[in-house]
Order: C-alpha cells, then structure tokens, then sequence
C-alpha cells in the first residue's frame, strides 16, 4: 500500500508540472533508497552536519530516532532564500510516542548552511498518556515549542505536516503549521519572531532525546501552498489516473 502510495506522489509531482505552472518546487524526496544511512545510500543529496549515529532508510521512509544523534540535511535549489515564503510538506508517522519537547527536539527545520543557526522548527509533543501526542512549533531562534496544534494524534498513523516560514517582513518573522490540510485556509497554528533575516540553504532532519521515533517520507518544500500539496481536483485526477491503472493491470493479468 505504501507503494501505491509513492506512485500516487510520482505521479502528483507530473501534474504538479503541468498544472502548477506559477509554483516553484526547491526540493523533494520519497526516500526510494536502498536500507541504510542515509548519508550513504541517498548519493549525497542528505549529509551530516551534526552528531554520529546515522539517520536511517528503511522500506522507503526516513527513520529519525531518539536513540541516535546525527542531524542531515539537504540542500534546496535556488539558495540562500532570505526574505522569501517556503513551504514544506512531509508525511509522518511517529512508531514511539515523543516525551515533553525541550530546546533540541525539533524533528524538522529549516536551517542555513551553518550548524546551528534554525527556524521553522517542528516538534513531536506528548500529552494525554500513552501512544498520544500533539505537533508544535515554534517561530525563534530556539527553544521549545510555542505553539502547538490542538488535536491529538495517535503513534503508527500517517499524518500530513505543512510548514510555512515567511521572511518576508524580516522585523517579525511567521511560521505557521498545518496538519492533514487540503487547503491553506483550513485551520492552522502560527507564531510571530523577532528573528534576524536567515539565509536558508536547507532543510534538515534533527535526532534528540526525548524526541520518539518517526519515520519521514514524501518531503517537498516549495515557494507556496500549491507547490507542496495538490489541489482537490488535481488529487481527483491523479485518483482517475490510478483507478484507470491498475483496471488496466488487472486486464491484462486476466
């Protein structure tokens, strides 16, 4: 099923092409690896830029582990992106619920070509007892979460993150983050910061204590909303195209 679920995106990022003509797509990966650290099997499109124990590929997802320490990163075209809106787009799937967030456990940011210098960060948050948590944000240079999405999720269920970082206005910085929208409208949590204008290069996966384990997949970041997540009647199209495909498949095994 996961598969199909990769075609289906295959096949998304075609329409994409031809229907999006005004969005700009920086980057995007659906981790199609061989098993192994991804610093070594992704051909240099992810590398190390802080820790040791290496990010895993498995089945097709990046595994970003709290028992592990090294951070990745990748890098978008078109860099460095100051004062600009980006997007990113990542599915997600948390197999060990995260502890309480602190000021490292961010998941998933975007950073400059630097080590330490983040924003957007995305955190894993555990609330209401076991397999429960919640997704947060924040919008400053660190920290834990400030902002967090007011619905419970439960671990081993895929859910489709959005985060937006708009620099444009370098004074007050916003990031805002979705979850599981079809539309930029549809509810969201955002923050203000007071941050310096970054030079962003990249987008990265971090692994912390406290953090759980969530497996990654179907990553895009582009310049808006429709860049990273098809319109409803793309996804009705792309829908046809699959139902015509695999009817076509099943005629001639018959």
């Amino acid at each position: 099923m996961r598969t199909l679920v990769k075609f289906a995106c295959v096949i998304a990022a075609a329409t994409f092409a031809a229907t999006q003509a005004n969005a700009t797509v920086y980057f995007s990966d659906t981790f199609t690896y061989t098993d192994g650290p991804i610093t070594n099997v992704s051909g240099g499109v992810w590398n190390g830029f802080s820790g040791t124990s290496p990010v895993n590929v498995s089945n097709g997802e990046a595994i970003v582990s709290q028992a592990l320490t090294q951070d990745v990163a990748a890098q978008l075209t078109g860099s460095p992106h100051s004062n600009d809106v980006l997007y990113a787009k990542f599915e997600f799937n948390f197999s060990v619920v995260p502890g309480i967030s602190n000021a490292t456990s961010q998941f998933f940011f975007f950073k400059d070509s630097g080590a330490s210098s983040f924003m957007g960060r995305v955190f894993g948050v555990g609330t209401n007892g076991p397999g429960i948590f919640r997704l947060g944000m924040n919008a400053t240079a660190g920290g834990s979460p400030t902002h967090i999405f007011p619905t419970d999720r439960t671990t081993g269920t895929w859910y489709t993150g959005v985060l937006k970082v708009d620099q444009t206005a370098v004074a007050s910085d916003k990031v805002t983050l979705w979850v599981n929208p079809t539309l930029e409208t549809d509810p969201s949590v955002s923050a203000t910061g007071t941050l310096a204008n970054l030079a962003i290069s990249t987008v990265a996966l971090r692994q912390a204590t406290t953090e759980g384990i969530v497996n990654i997949d179907n990553l895009v970041v582009g310049d808006s909303f429709a860049a990273v997540i098809p319109e409803p009647s793309t996804m009705l199209l792309v829908g046809g195209g699959l139902v015509g495909l695999l009817a076509s498949r099943r005629r001639r095994r018959s």
